[in-house]
């Protein structure tokens, strides 16, 4: 934690600034404390009683959960492979010191998401000499790895790597990936915390319909259609019960299809393009009279509403992303407000009438 850190800098020197000394004795203090930190956790992981099964990886990814450290299963098995610990059993101090290098190693990343990370930070930095990115383009960056569904969390996350580093210039491909992984971070987290939420018998699995339940706290109410291509498309479609890997991958669809199946988005794409100039952007008050064209009938003010949701990087246009973003905010509450009334006509007609 950065306050832990300041707090051992200003036992080592009493100066605003570190020589390459005090650099390496504050290094070597807070690995210290860190691993003092760890080491109890990992004697509590060994001494729990509590019978784990057989498969290691699905282990060894609850052990991580237990630091902190949500990842996939099928991204702890690249990371027992790169440890060299993949017919291992990670039972004891060793190993686990290994299984917890090799997540620092990977940032907690599949070796997929970090050459995605490394084309995008090649990409936006392919003009500058130093081929550092720009700070100015770092959301955009951010975005096309996370999705816009991330655009809430952006300015705490470029927030943290402090105003006065963001002033100096360019940010290399490492500072690129800290930024990343904490919003990544918090990506997994929310939907653990979901899916924890529903595993209720702690076995690691929910069903198909618990799955729902978590979406649709994500932001994602799905209908049959929608669930059953998403569940084709990640291969999902014949389980009854999904492990977290299962659900996180029904989660990243959802994101990337904006929760609507192929056609819908198709058929939102050819409205949008309709509207919007050469260059692919839309006057964002032109969004009134785009939902109009659709069939929806928003107020002028609904309409702001949304649009203050998705204009992230407040430019006063909307791209796709940004437009496919808020057609899901308008469904998701249009669909509230259909279960809304069906729920009062319920009560008050009885189940019978429906």
């Amino acid at each position: 934690e950065e306050e832990k850190v300041r707090e051992v800098g200003d036992s080592v020197s009493a100066y605003p600034s570190l020589d390459f000394h005090d650099f390496c004795a504050v290094y070597e203090r807070v690995v210290l404390r860190e691993r003092e930190a760890l080491h109890h956790k990992l004697e509590a992981w060994l001494d729990d009683p509590k019978p784990r099964g057989d498969d290691i990886a699905e282990q060894m990814r609850v052990f991580l959960k237990s630091l902190g450290l949500i990842s996939t299963k099928e991204t702890v098995t690249e990371m027992l492979q790169a440890g060299g610990l993949q017919n291992r059993r990670c039972d004891c101090m060793e190993e686990l010191w290994r299984v917890v290098a090799a997540h620092r190693a990977c940032e907690g990343f599949s070796y997929e998401e970090i050459d995605r990370a490394k084309e995008e930070h090649d990409r936006m930095s392919k003009d500058t000499p130093s081929r550092f990115i720009s700070s100015q383009v770092v959301s955009e960056a951010l975005l096309s790895l996370g999705t816009v569904y991330c655009a809430e969390y952006l300015n705490g996350v470029i927030g943290e790597l402090g105003e006065e580093r963001l002033q100096k210039g360019p940010l290399s491909f490492y500072e690129f990936m800290i930024m990343y992984r904490r919003l990544h971070h918090i990506t997994m987290k929310t939907m653990a915390d979901s899916f924890e939420k529903a595993d209720t018998d702690r076995d690691g699995m929910i069903t198909v319909n618990e799955a729902t339940d978590c979406l649709r706290q994500l932001g994602f109410t799905l209908l049959r259609a929608e669930l059953q291509e998403m569940l084709e498309l990640t291969g999902a479609e014949k389980e009854e019960r999904l492990h977290f890997d299962a659900v996180y991958a029904l989660l990243v669809e959802a994101r990337n299809q904006h929760g609507f199946t192929r056609a819908e988005s198709d058929d939102l794409k050819v409205h949008f393009d309709a509207f919007c100039d050469e260059d692919g952007e839309m006057p964002n008050l032109q969004m009134y009279d785009l939902l109009r064209y659709i069939g929806h009938e928003s107020t002028l003010d609904e309409v702001k509403e949304l649009l203050d949701q998705v204009d992230y990087n407040h430019n006063g246009t909307m791209d796709r992303r940004e437009y496919l973003r808020l057609m899901r905010l308008q469904k998701e509450a249009n669909l509230t407000g259909y279960r809304n009334a069906w729920c009062s006509s319920k009560m008050r007609c009885g189940r019978k009438a429906f």
